[in-house]
């Protein structure tokens, strides 16, 4: 304790005293309250088997070390990979498994685990008296299966697993296991040589090739084949621990067994590679084989993505969205452009989709057309399917009834994807004869079952289980949430008789599972009992504030206040607002209100509530709509006015309320969030400081789009740049706090756009401090660098908001 306050004091005289622009320092620490509720034991997570009798509990620690994120990377074709061991290098892993009996309400320890359990990828068995996960070491990936009977683990493989592209590995059945494994050590991988046998070229002929801003992709001859070494895989069968090849090593980016578990339908990546898309995007082969990995029927020689045309809903013209049905023996299902991939194209349909059946000798068959573009089939029976279309250009979509015997399509439902009080919920599903999740009639055929995790209403979130009547197309609500709790449906275990598994939770209540019994009205039974990982937040509150900005459209926000804080005696409070913006075609869309009031509140690294500790109101999820003011305006047309007015109605409010001094606010976002303070320091006067962490700050250098943004540079030059805030660095002069991970992976926010907009703000005379987290991606991992993170935004806080002059 006394090393820690020691550690305090001497940061906070470091961060006061005139540092120069390139001092480094080691890392600090916040204050104590910051750094317990960071470093706070995460509550297990849950898998529960289909029946409701066993229960696992993945228990995980806190954040890995910065030393870990440092170990040895591997940055080609998108992915991130350890040379050592076949596997991604930034993974999160459970670190101990506990198993549950829920009727005997007994925990039980797994023996012949391995000694440091870093698991992934848990999957049960088809009988689900199994599990599967891979364990990963630093040399090598392993799969074990655990018998919940006598809670024994096993090591099943000889050859270590490739566990670089897609799923590792599938049940087969319940003592067959098929997995890829490594076809070479990691010895074996080519090295780099230091004299390149020349430069490195790229060209293009006159084909439009539009492509997003990809991080990590393939740059050199060397990374090409660095790239085929990591992802080349060998398919195995485990039968009883009896290991056999199937097929012939290739890079397989999925295999999906058929639900009679006679064909496998692949998709390998083939040469050229390409160094404008990841390797999801790679040239790529669709075939069925049969389980010995003979090859039955080639689907498909797909071209690499590059070629794809850019706007929202336009894609290739070539066969997509390949799938097994699940219903059916073997039949397989694919999609195809009727507008050869223009969405635009005045066409009456714009995709059709195909079936071929096994042996898969014949000729396809057309199961339907959609007006939109299509996005997916669940299926049901073999009279029934839901198949769904999306136009995302509208933020348009639709649930259609299919008829397997007519093959007509029959609207069930269409709404707006942003219309969160007209979402229905998802149909429940539950395992068919094929063992494959399928969705389920219930009141002898005339309804769904549908489950909404979320429950938009205008009393905030409030979860529901309803039955959508297929004649009327209405939802009748036979269960919700009730006020004052916030409790969704985690698992329907017993469709006719109505017996769930739900998660409850309240304002002080910790989120926890229980079994709950409609029909016959019992108490509810808890099977967990997870107690508070967060004590430092007591006597927090939390309301959801609900108020208007200029132009009367309805915003809300979560105000979160110090502990014995009275507004009466203590005055209004510096304040913390933290946002991110959303587009909406609607004005009503945008008004709904979202989230709920009665959850227990949780806390991870990215939160702004840890300073509610330090003294300060915060707003979290403060509402920030982006709405198109007219038919034939996009949102973006007016982001700026719309942002300030957003930000003017919030600080209003608080105000308003006597919480929050309006001369005493900071506003700070990650991602898109930091796009946003930036825009809103470039273009207002309404705050002390800003937080910006890992934004972009230059849309020229997304020239194809972003975000929700579908026009190009091009098309759009004036809106690239007004919507930049690199072009108003020069007005920039509210003090402002850059964050970014030097290894940022996401599309678009490359770490260059922090460091130009700090030369530029400083080259202008502002006033801003660049902090630059070592190994770190878009989402922030290492726990020294996290405590540093969160130093740094306390320290500036303090500073420039709290004790502002």
């Amino acid at each position: 304790m006394r090393s820690l306050k020691l550690a305090m004091a001497i940061a906070f005289m470091l961060f006061t005293i005139n540092l120069n622009a390139q001092d480094a320092i080691s890392y600090q620490l916040p204050p104590k309250d910051i750094a317990d509720l960071l470093l706070a034991k995460p509550t297990p997570g849950v898998l529960i088997d289909s029946k409701a009798e066993w229960m696992l509990l993945l228990e995980r620690s806190t954040y890995p070390s910065v030393e870990e994120l440092g170990q040895p990377e591997l940055k080609i074709a998108g992915l991130r990979l350890n040379p050592n061991n076949f596997s991604p290098s930034r993974q999160f892993f459970i670190n101990n498994f506990v198993l549950k009996n829920i009727k005997a309400n007994k925990q039980y320890t797994i023996t012949g685990l391995p000694e440091k359990i870093l698991a992934t990828n848990v999957k049960w068995s088809p009988n689900e008296k199994k599990f599967a996960f891979i364990n990963t070491t630093g040399n090598r990936a392993d799969l074990y299966i655990v018998d919940v009977v006598t809670q024994k683990a096993t090591k099943i493989n000889k050859e270590a697993l490739n566990n670089v592209l897609g799923d590792a590995y599938t049940w087969l059945d319940d003592n067959t296991i098929v997995y890829k494994s490594a076809t070479q050590l990691p010895s074996a991988a080519p090295k780099k040589p230091i004299m390149p046998k020349g430069p490195t070229i790229q060209q293009s002929l006159g084909k439009t090739a539009p492509s997003a801003t990809f991080e990590d992709l393939i740059k050199s001859p060397y990374d090409e084949q660095a790239f085929e070494f990591m992802a080349t895989s060998q398919l195995v069968q485990n039968k009883n621990g009896i290991e056999t090849k199937i097929g012939k090593p290739a890079i397989y980016l999925s295999f999906q067994l058929s639900p009679d578990k006679k064909y496998f339908l692949t998709r390998t990546i083939n040469k050229p590679f390409s160094y404008l898309v990841t390797a999801y995007g790679f040239p790529s082969t669709v075939a069925i084989t049969d389980v010995t990995g003979k090859i039955v029927k080639v689907l498909a020689d797909l071209p690499s993505t590059e070629g794809t045309p850019s706007g929202y809903d336009n894609t290739q013209n070539v066969p997509s969205d390949f799938d097994w049905r699940d219903d059916e023996a073997a039949t397989i299902t694919w999609a195809m452009p009727l507008d050869s991939g223009l969405i635009k194209k005045n066409v009456d349909y714009h995709n059709a989709v195909y079936s071929l059946s096994a042996p898969f000798t014949g000729d396809a068959k057309e199961l339907f057309k959609t007006k939109m573009r299509y996005e997916g089939t669940s299926w049901g029976d073999a009279t029934f399917a839901l198949v769904f279309e999306v136009l995302s250009s509208k933020q348009i979509f639709k649930a259609s009834r299919y008829n397997t015997t007519s093959n007509t399509l029959e609207t069930l439902y269409e709404r707006n994807e942003t219309d969160g009080y007209g979402n229905p919920g998802n149909p429940v599903t539950e395992k068919n004869k094929f063992g494959r999740q399928a969705i389920i009639t219930i009141d002898n055929g005339t309804k769904l079952l549908m489950n909404n995790t979320a429950g938009s209403s205008p009393k905030g979130d409030l979860p529901f289980l309803a039955k959508f009547d297929l004649s009327t197309k209405q939802n009748e609500i036979i269960w919700r949430c009730s006020e004052g709790t916030y409790e969704f449906v985690a698992a329907v275990i017993d469709p006719n008789n109505l017996t769930l598994l739900t998660r409850k939770e309240s304002q002080k209540d910790v989120p926890n599972y229980f079994i709950k019994d409609l029909k016959s009205g019992a108490a509810d039974k808890a099977v967990t009992s997870f107690t508070n990982p967060y004590p430092q937040l007591d006597g927090v509150t939390k309301q959801k504030v609900s108020y208007k900005r200029a132009d009367s459209v309805d915003l809300t926000g979560d105000l979160y206040l110090p502990k014995n804080y009275n507004k009466d005696k203590d005055g209004p409070l510096p304040v913390f607002i933290w946002a991110y913006p959303r587009e909406f075609n609607s004005a009503n869309d945008a008004a709904q209100v979202r989230g709920s009031k009665y959850r227990f509140t949780t806390i991870n690294w990215a939160s702004p509530i840890f300073f509610v500790t330090q003294g300060y109101a915060v707003f979290d999820n403060a509402e920030m709509p982006i709405v198109a003011t007219s038919a034939d305006k996009k949102p973006n047309d007016d982001f700026v006015h719309q942002l300030q007015m957003n930000a003017e109605a919030a600080i209003n409010k608080l105000s308003e309320m006597g919480v929050g001094d309006r001369n005493r606010v900071a506003v700070g976002g990650h991602s898109y969030g930091a796009f946003m303070t930036a825009n809103l320091l470039a273009h207002t006067n309404l705050f002390k400081a800003g937080i910006a962490r890992s934004g972009a700050y230059n849309r020229t250098l997304t020239p194809f789009g972003f975000q929700n943004e579908e026009r190009t540079y091009w098309q759009a030059p004036q809106l690239y740049y007004e919507m930049s805030p690199f072009s108003y660095a020069d007005k920039i002069k509210t003090p402002i706090l850059l964050i970014h991970g030097d290894a940022d992976d996401n599309p678009g926010t490359f770490p260059i756009n922090s460091e130009r907009l700090f030369n530029a703000i400083k080259g202008n005379g502002g006033t801003v401090r660049f902090v630059f987290l070592p190994y770190e991606a878009h989402s922030y991992r290492g726990k020294e660098n996290l405590l540093h993170m969160l130093w740094e935004q306390y320290q500036w806080l303090e500073k420039y908001v709290k004790n502002a002059k």
